[in-house]
């Protein structure tokens, strides 16, 4: 592994670079490989959006993004047999759409993704970015969940506990004194 600069690998370039070779070559197992370590690497997603707009350029801009949309559906236009791997049901997507997954992802994806049309019947219409913004309140939420209440996770959101404080953690009992 490279050198680490600013929370990105300094392999980061040659991975972008690989990853254009593999989307050119025709290799969608590579590319989605490639993008995972992207990801992984907290890759700008400014600097992915000319590559990943090459590979679905009907995709709005700011929905060119690795913490938004799925790379499968992201480069699922020039590579269609992911989109057996986005996750995505294709039978629900007919009957919300009319269209099966390829004409979707060309299509509705966008009025979807801005929360203008419900991904599936029975489900609210809801942008992409405030499902994101959800996500990581819950996930915030369970890891509060998860911790001891005298832990300084806890301790930290007292404030939804008007004019209450915790007691201190109790003295550990040492280990001779327990039954």
């Amino acid at each position: 592994m490279g050198l680490v600069h600013a929370g990105r690998s300094m392999d980061s370039p040659s991975l972008l670079a690989r990853l254009r070779q593999a989307l050119a070559a025709g290799h969608p197992t590579a590319a989605m490989a490639l993008l995972a370590q992207l990801r992984e690497q907290d890759y700008p997603a400014a600097l992915l959006r000319p590559v990943l707009g090459m590979c679905h350029p009907g995709l709005d801009p700011e929905f060119l993004d690795l913490e938004l949309v799925p790379p499968s559906i992201l480069i699922a236009p020039r590579f269609s047999e992911l989109l057996c791997e986005c996750g995505l049901d294709p039978l629900l997507v007919e009957l919300a759409h009319g269209c099966d997954l390829r004409s979707f992802v060309d299509g509705p994806l966008n009025l979807v993704l801005r929360g203008e049309r419900p991904l599936y019947k029975g489900l609210p219409a809801l942008p992409i970015v405030a499902y994101r913004e959800l996500q990581r309140s819950s996930r915030t939420a369970v890891a509060c969940c998860e911790q001891p209440l005298h832990s300084p996770a806890w301790r930290g959101r007292q404030t939804w506990w008007p004019g209450r404080r915790l007691p201190p953690p109790a003295a550990p009992t040492p280990c001779s004194a327990r039954p």
